[in-house]
């Protein structure tokens, strides 16, 4: 077994991130992304990625918000 992890970060008009908006950890080295287990919303003031697993792949902390301003 081994955990696997992912970060999110909001780049701005410059295309450059100083730091992540969040971040979150995976059981088993699941790859949510990969596996296409998120959501991405928009609005004006930014938006909400939600990432996914499951009772045998668990996600934790995947819920962030996206401050584009």
């Amino acid at each position: 077994m081994f955990a696997g992890s992912g970060e999110v970060y909001a780049v701005g008009p410059t295309g450059i991130a100083w730091r992540p908006s969040g971040s979150w950890q995976a059981d088993d080295g699941y790859r949510p992304i990969a596996e296409g287990t998120y959501e991405l919303r928009w609005n004006r003031d930014g938006g909400t990625l939600t990432v996914r697993g499951s009772e045998v792949n668990p996600v934790m902390d995947g819920l962030h918000g996206v401050d584009c301003n």
